[in-house]
């Protein structure tokens, strides 16, 4: 009977790795296959190591997440990029509804594509609260007017006064690559609307410097999209670029070597604590593009597909709060700049 069951889940697990070799191959993010991976390992080597895929039933599934709650699994992956950010646990005995369906998406998606097309579209996913963008507790005018009122040597004065601060021997020398690297990137997420984990996967060779178009390839958990950028934009990142021969990740080490999310969420809230006095995060920049862009009327496909919606509807959410003139820019430099003549 052992052996029986161990042939079922390798049979099972088999079709788990064609599935994510399936979403590689359309451009599904890394960090979307490896929550998927660790859903329906624990789907079918736990959960359900000795059943079949085609003999699972609506009532299995179900099962799953009273399984998962009384085992506590919840959280146990902690390597899963975004745990921790604005996730919370399960309240007594239950799992938030964003929890709930982290789970059964990569379930109803996994036997879709075993064309068990009947129990994939039986499952249904828990009904979310519409989300409101924290607006008003963001002072978007005082990160508007950073941009405004500071050349590109005055935002990186900055950077390097926060970065001193940070530090414990306040009469080390600083090197001009950390200072150029930190104000880039609170720059590029202000103009662009990436994820901060979205911004620690582009590379040299995700930009195009092109003259007419320039634009950036960003590796998202939506899969991969490109976002045109506005030509002041693009000329930082290339003279960063060249300047320090960057090759592989934009937000390195000195090295050339891989920064975690987290050692750059750290850098962008030293930067709002130390540079600007507010205890605003990363995500705050992603907020504030939303926002401003949509406020200055560019068209919402332009702004949904930046920011790496899956629909419009998302970002529409934003548009409830604000107001516009129909304009068109690839970033709120364009605008700033204008602003400034």
């Amino acid at each position: 009977m052992e052996k029986n069951i161990n042939q079922i889940e390798c049979i099972a697990m088999h079709k788990v790795k064609e599935f994510e070799n399936y979403l590689l191959n359309k451009g599904r993010s890394k960090n979307t296959i490896k929550q998927y991976d660790f859903v329906l390992n624990s789907f079918f080597t736990k959960y359900l190591p000795d059943k079949k895929i085609e003999e699972i039933t609506k009532q299995d599934v179900e099962g799953f997440i009273s399984w998962k709650i009384s085992r506590g699994e919840e959280r146990t992956d902690k390597n899963l990029s975004g745990l921790g950010q604005g996730r919370q646990p399960s309240k007594d005995g239950e799992l938030l509804p964003t929890t709930i369906n982290s789970n059964l998406s990569p379930l109803r998606k996994f036997f879709a594509y075993c064309e068990r097309e009947d129990l994939a579209a039986s499952i249904e996913l828990a009904r979310l609260h519409r989300w409101q963008p924290p607006l008003f507790e963001i002072d978007m005018e005082k990160i508007t007017n950073l941009f405004k009122s500071k050349t590109l040597n005055e935002l990186e004065e900055m950077t390097r006064v926060t970065i001193i601060a940070g530090k414990k021997n306040k009469d080390a020398p600083i090197e001009s690559f950390f200072v150029k690297r930190n104000s880039l990137l609170f720059f590029v997420l202000f103009n662009s609307g990436i994820r901060i984990g979205e911004a620690n996967t582009l590379e040299e060779m995700s930009f195009k410097f092109d003259l007419k178009a320039p634009a950036m390839l960003v590796d998202g958990k939506t899969g991969k999209r490109t976002i045109l950028l506005s030509p002041e934009v693009a000329e930082r990142i290339k003279a960063f670029i060249q300047e320090f021969n960057i090759k592989g990740r934009l937000f390195c080490t000195i090295a050339g070597g891989p920064l975690s999310v987290n050692t750059l969420k750290t850098y962008i809230w030293e930067m709002f604590c130390l540079g600007l006095g507010e205890t605003y995060h990363a995500h705050t920049l992603r907020h504030a593009y939303a926002t401003f862009m949509l406020d200055r009327g560019v068209p919402i496909k332009k702004v949904s597909n930046d920011m790496g919606h899956t629909s419009t509807a998302t970002t529409s959410i934003y548009q409830d709060v604000i107001k516009g003139k129909n304009q068109e820019a690839m970033s709120p430099m364009d605008f700033i700049q204008g602003e400034k003549k």
